[in-house]
């Protein structure tokens, strides 16, 4: 009896953590995705195209793609992509030599971090493989 009842318990216990995590994301947080999408529509997309083919910066599907495999957890990300926008550093880049050579470094980005932050939010919601990109390994 007491067998069964453990085995009652963790699947219990394992269908209130998958309950927990098929939960759509807290309201703040779509909230700073869709302001992020709107900055990015605003600011970034006058260089980065979502997809190819590229403008004058790399299309945000291969960064994301890159900053995904090297950032898998999202206040990594986030903290990085602000960072990343802020002060620019080849030594900080995702992209390989060859991108970095062909469209240069980006300018920094004279946004507030909140602003930044919200925008990343957003480039970390965009999951590569939905947008029919394959995940690099790292």
């Amino acid at each position: 009896m007491r067998r069964r009842w453990g085995g009652v318990w963790i699947g219990v216990a394992l269908g209130v953590a998958s309950a927990v995590a098929a939960q759509p994301p807290p309201v703040a947080v779509l909230a700073d995705t869709a302001a992020g999408r709107r900055m990015f529509a605003t600011v970034c997309a006058s260089c980065h195209s979502v997809g190819p083919p590229a403008k004058s910066a790399p299309p945000m599907r291969m960064v994301v793609m890159r900053l995904h495999a090297q950032y898998p957890d999202r206040d990594a990300f986030v903290r990085h992509v602000v960072r990343w926008a802020q002060d620019p550093d080849s030594n900080m880049s995702v992209m390989p030599r060859r991108v970095r050579e062909h469209f240069g470094l980006m300018l920094p980005v004279p946004l507030p971090n909140g602003l930044l932050e919200n925008v990343a939010t957003w480039l970390w919601m965009v999951n590569p493989p939905e947008m029919g990109m394959p995940v690099p390994k790292p």
